[in-house]
């Protein structure tokens, strides 16, 4: 997915940030918007795997066997 986000942004990089065509008007929003948005997207997706992944260091934990305690 953060591909897909960061070729929406290079795509609306690379257009007009606002159309009028007759009397109809088109506006984007703008780039440090966008950014902005692709970073939030990504520390939320960061912080919702937080744990989850390789990288989630050492776990200890105490197992009791049952009638042991």
């Amino acid at each position: 997915m953060p591909d897909a986000i960061n070729d929406a942004i290079e795509d609306l990089a690379t257009q007009p940030q606002e159309l009028t065509v007759g009397n109809q008007t088109v506006s984007e929003h703008s780039l440090p918007d966008l950014i902005e948005a692709a970073r939030y997207l990504s520390e939320q997706r960061a912080a919702a795997n937080a744990g989850r992944g390789a990288h989630q260091g050492l776990r200890f934990s105490q197992l009791i066997p049952p009638g042991a305690g």
